[in-house]
């Protein structure tokens, strides 16, 4: 029973492990920083991947003193407690589940409501509901614009005739997935001719996706389009690109690079300490003839200072944890006393406390005279 459990915890290890590895690294974080009280700190982390696309969402959680939750180099103004911040990082993994999406390898991987190019007066796509994988649109049909895929510019592209008939397949593709994981649908389309742009849109399993996309009239001009999706229990689903446009005439477009990659989610975390240096101080008085002496005891209520320093109101210093001050005055004083703590990294405390020094007992001089009330005078 050990050994197939100590079986069972390698296996989760290793498939966290493997898990964490095909997301980003989150670098230039540390794991706690110190910062002062009332003090502003600058985060500085970076991202590095390894084929990886730019990362979709980052956010800091929780959101309360930063500067911006959304970015990944905030400034975090702290007050006087100390705070720990999540860095969570969102991005896509480096496979895409979709086969042929850039159409290199011709007309394979994929099914199309639309039929093959059959020609006609204008080229091959000359009918409505029809296709062809191409380098260039006015190959297939006269009137459609010249231009490159939007892979290289001289790769294949998938050019279509739209159909007057709404939600027709223009792209499909069965792919098996991950269940409980989330999925990114992306695309990239332009109009190719200006007459009435085609509107887009992404289904899975029979459910549109995300909103209409509605293409440019700019010949030529490639926009991606996406969706995010969660898988749920779904383990094989058949994704397809829909054209929602039922124009008869200029419904005509190109598709190419589409993708469908898994969302991962990495996560660093940074505490940023603001010291407690609160520090209390309890004085003794000692009473002396000439003078008091005032002793002075501190109780550390938070972290344990690295230095004090003590200033006694009278231009004297020290820096003893628990200093005796001798004062010598003639008259009453009311000396303000502050103790400085400090910890590395310059951080201060410091408190503040008014003492009173009595005034120094008075010399004493007297005359004798003599007593006449004895009658002791002339005998």
């Amino acid at each position: 029973m050990l050994k197939r459990l100590l079986s069972l915890i390698a296996i989760y290890c290793i498939t966290i492990f493997t898990s964490q590895a095909q997301c980003v690294n989150i670098v230039g974080l540390p794991d706690t920083i110190i910062a002062c009280k009332n003090s502003k700190v600058q985060f500085n982390p970076s991202v590095t991947s390894s084929g990886l696309l730019a990362t979709s969402d980052t956010t800091w959680s929780p959101s309360t003193g930063l500067s911006n939750a959304n970015i990944i180099n905030p400034v975090a103004t702290m007050g006087t407690a100390s705070q720990l911040y999540t860095l969570t990082i969102q991005a896509l993994t480096p496979t895409n589940y979709v086969v042929n999406g850039d159409f290199s390898a011709g007309n394979t991987g994929f099914t199309c409501a639309y039929g093959p190019g059959t020609g006609g007066t204008w080229g091959l796509l000359s009918n409505p509901n029809t296709y062809a994988v191409t380098t260039n649109p006015s190959i297939v049909h006269t009137n459609f614009g010249n231009f490159g895929d939007h892979t290289t510019g001289t790769g294949q592209m998938m050019v279509c005739n739209g159909s007057s008939t709404a939600n027709t397949s223009v792209w499909c593709q069965t792919i098996t997935v991950i269940p409980n994981s989330f999925y990114d649908f992306s695309a990239w389309a332009t109009s190719v001719d200006p007459g009435s742009p085609a509107i887009l849109q992404f289904n899975i399993d029979g459910v549109l996706l995300g909103s209409p996309f509605n293409l440019t009239p700019t010949v030529g001009s490639w926009q991606q389009f996406h969706a995010t999706w969660y898988s749920g229990t779904s383990t094989s689903i058949t994704i397809c690109i829909v054209n929602q446009n039922i124009a008869q005439g200029g419904n005509d477009f190109a598709i190419d690079d589409i993708q469908f990659r898994q969302f991962c989610t990495t996560s660093k975390s940074c505490y940023i300490r603001v010291p407690n240096l609160t520090t209390s101080v309890v004085k003794t008085l000692g009473l002396g003839c000439t003078n008091d002496t005032v002793s002075f005891t501190t109780t550390n209520l938070g972290e344990t200072p690295e230095q004090y320093i003590w200033d006694f109101g009278d231009g004297t210093t020290t820096t003893n944890s628990d200093p005796s001050k001798k004062y010598i005055t003639s008259v009453t004083l009311t000396p303000k006393v502050t103790l400085y703590a400090f910890i590395k990294g310059g951080c201060a405390d410091s408190i503040t406390q008014e003492i009173t020094i009595n005034e120094a007992p008075r010399t004493c001089d007297f005359v004798a005279k003599p007593d006449y009330a004895f009658g002791f005078y002339g005998m």
